[in-house]
């Protein structure tokens, strides 16, 4: 991005910088430009038009594609067409752009600002810029500053507020929309795909902890918003026509629900918002852009740490199930060996291996040497080694609970609490990630050991701030004082932030880490996100012990609902057993998303553990060969895994277009035979289709022939899978 010609400097004074700022100025050659009270975002695909009126309102007043001649927004005045059964058009206003509440008074771009400056803004690839705003007199004494971020060739606009207080008392934050705006079309026509894009919704919608990207489509005119949402778990809310029938809007939870956003602002702080994202498409496929735009930006732009390794694992064992806490030295060295001798390159010994959480002392009871013999074993057979541990709960027994009772969580009775099982009286206690003290001493607990033991994968487990399990959202937060937040309203924002804080920290610290978060420790049911990725390398999302074809089909669900939006190479889904009697299918089913198993595989035969060595080492080749583990699209043709159905998934590198994988199975259908198209190829290159695992040849096509025409696959068996490569000829 180029400088401006005319850069805003300070210190200035502030009627001065406000003169400068009405003055027309190139914020950026490439994507941005402010001239005549409007600020131009363009970067070819996409053009968004903001305005500063005299009276002081911010508002977008046009959101294009070029080559659409339509605004995907609706202009101040113009007929929204709500009102086309009754015959009484309804004229909408200016958007809001954004919205808040300070200390109980609602401020949005409707309002009269003072605008202090538009000045160039980079971060990363994108380019932009930011429109400074400050409260006139008798407004809350606040700087607004909103962020616009473009990124090369997506139809895409990144945003964020900060908000600086800059008066003498502290400011209390809620209900923080970043993005406010008004879509030309109504909700008559205008369905919501939810839950990642996934399942449609008709009328008014306010998205929860599992909204990191909502659709919104108009079915006439087949364009649509992409509505991205990167605030952490619990805290996000998008919201489709509610209140507001008229709007939607993107940003943190509001002070009415159960788990609100709440930030006390101190004299002089700043604070930045997450990240949002609002992207336009025009397609006949509604899920298209999940596919395309939102792949791409995950990828290359979100700064998703799974993609930035250099070599991802292939098969992670992990040996909770069946053995639990019940673990010991010779147990441990028996399932590494059998392990590695199925193709394993990352073995995990999970719980059961300390005295207790929170000391983090290994139980020489069942380890009498200590962990070194056991990780001794496991680097020596070429596996990576990784260790479980709770970074959000201690066990009462524990010298840390008895010595620092001020790093619990309180729950409303003021007593230490089990988020996970929301009680008073167990053997556990939860620790508040939003206390420095206890930050500490985790993150030195974890790299010690990681140290001792060369860890390069670490398994971080348990509720953070709300649970999986419990639905009383009284239980949920952290009442204690003497935390990093005010009260418990601020407590979910805290304690998030202290644990990316953590992540940063451990990275730093061991910068090849593996970092596994789980579910649990997201607060929901098989929860991952924009926000988590960004932070951890992997996620845990399910516990799934249920033997193929019904888990298979389950862990194949899980993949198509929740990879559409984070790397499919970030998601782990357990606990699926290597011993199983149907294991190699549910590995293939696990192929969609990153591998991982659990089980007893002393108890494979040596054929066996030879046969699913050999499926590991293929998917492993073909990841060496096409890079396709940051990809995974849709299967043309397929949609969401079910009994009676064929589904299927292809990860195929559509950047450099050398090839990929493609997953199908038949679930119980009746045909035994599907033609399966495959998308994202080079069209005049010749590719060849061969099975897995032993490259049987199955076809010989160009990238068009594949997308149009595709390739012949037959299932004989009622549940049965099959994973191809596609590789250039």
């Amino acid at each position: 991005m180029k400088a401006a010609t005319s850069p805003l400097r300070r210190p200035l004074p502030r009627i001065v910088a406000g003169l400068l700022a009405l003055a027309s100025t190139a914020i950026a050659a490439d994507f941005a430009r402010y001239s005549d009270r409007v600020l131009w975002l363009d970067n070819g695909a996409v053009r968004r038009a903001v305005t500063l009126s005299p009276e002081g309102q911010v508002s977008t007043v046009s959101f294009r594609l070029p080559g659409y001649a339509n605004n995907f927004l609706l202009a101040e005045g113009e007929p929204t067409g709500a009102g086309e059964s009754t015959g009484r058009p309804m004229h909408g206003p200016n958007p809001a752009e954004f919205s808040f509440v300070a200390d109980g008074t609602t401020y949005s771009g409707r309002d009269a600002w003072e605008l202090v400056g538009v000045t160039p803004h980079t971060l990363g690839a994108g380019a932009g810029a930011t429109v400074a705003l400050r409260g006139k007199k008798g407004a809350a004494p606040l700087r607004v500053e909103l962020e616009y971020l473009l990124y090369p060739d997506l139809p895409l606009v990144r945003k964020r507020l900060q908000i600086v207080n800059e008066g003498s008392r502290p400011v209390c934050l809620e209900s923080v929309d970043v993005e406010v705006l008004q879509p030309r079309w109504n909700f008559i026509h205008s369905p919501a795909f939810v839950n990642n894009g996934r399942y449609r919704h008709l009328g008014p919608y306010v998205g929860d902890a599992n909204d990191s990207v909502v659709l919104l489509r108009d079915e006439r005119s087949h364009c649509g918003f992409v509505l991205g949402n990167e605030a952490p778990a619990v805290l996000k809310r998008t919201a489709v026509y509610a209140p507001d029938w008229m709007a939607f809007s993107v940003g943190l939870s509001h002070a009415d629900q159960a788990s609100p956003f709440r930030k006390w602002l101190q004299p002089g702080e700043r604070w930045a918002s997450p990240w949002t994202f609002v992207a336009l498409y025009h397609d006949d496929d509604p899920a298209a852009p999940l596919s395309t735009t939102v792949a791409t930006y995950t990828r290359k732009y979100l700064g998703a740490r799974v993609n930035a390794l250099p070599r991802p694992p292939g098969l992670i064992y992990n040996t909770w199930i069946p053995f639990r806490t019940q673990v010991n030295e010779a147990l441990v060295l028996e399932l590494a060996d059998a392990a590695a001798a199925c193709g394993a390159d990352t073995f995990v010994l999970d719980d059961g291996w300390a005295n207790n959480m929170g000391d983090w002392t290994v139980d020489r009871t069942k380890f009498p040497h200590g962990l070194e013999p056991v990780f001794a074993r496991v680097k020596a057979l070429g596996l990576k080694p990784g260790l479980w541990f709770t970074f959000t709960t201690v066990s009462r027994d524990s010298d840390v609970f008895r010595a620092h009772p001020e790093w619990l969580v309180h729950g409303p009775g003021g007593k230490p609490v089990d988020l996970a099982s929301q009680s008073t009286e167990k053997k556990l206690a939860s620790v508040c990630l939003a206390s420095a003290g206890w930050r500490h001493h985790i993150r030195d607990k974890i790299l010690a050991l990681v140290r001792a033991h060369g860890l390069e994968y670490v398994k971080l487990d348990f509720s953070m701030a709300t649970t999986a399990y419990r639905f009383d959202p009284a239980i949920t937060g952290c009442y204690a004082s003497g935390h990093e937040h005010r009260d418990r309203a601020e407590s979910f924002a805290a304690i998030f932030r202290g644990a990316w804080e953590l992540f940063d920290e451990l990275h730093a610290a061991a910068p090849g880490l593996f970092i596994d978060c789980t579910f649990e420790a997201m607060g929901g049911m098989q929860l991952t996100d924009l926000a988590l990725v960004q932070h951890a390398e992997g996620n845990s999302v399910a516990n799934f012990p249920t033997d193929a074809p019904l888990g298979a089909i389950r862990a194949r669900q899980l993949g198509w609902w929740r990879t559409p939006v984070v790397p499919a190479a970030s998601v782990e889904i357990g606990n699926y057993e290597v011993d199983q009697p149907d294991a190699l299918l549910a590995f293939q089913s696990l192929a969609g998303t990153l591998p991982l198993m659990c089980g007893d595989p002393r108890k494979i035969p040596p054929e066996e553990r030879a046969r699913l060595k050999q499926w590991v080492q293929w998917l492993r080749g073909a990841q060496d060969r096409h890079h396709f583990l940051p990809f995974r699209q849709d299967l043309p043709g397929f949609g969401e895994p079910g009994a009676g159905r064929w589904d299927g998934f292809q990860r195929i590198n559509d950047e450099t277009k050398t090839g990929g994988i493609v997953g199908i199975f038949r679930a119980n259908a009746a045909e035994s035979t599907r033609q399966v198209t495959v998308a994202g190829l080079a069209p005049d290159v010749r590719y060849d289709i061969r099975r897995a695992p032993d490259g049987t040849h199955v076809a010989t096509a160009t990238g068009a022939e594949l997308a149009r025409a595709g390739f012949p696959v037959q299932l004989d068996r009622r549940h049965e899978g099959a994973l191809f490569e596609i590789s250039r000829e």
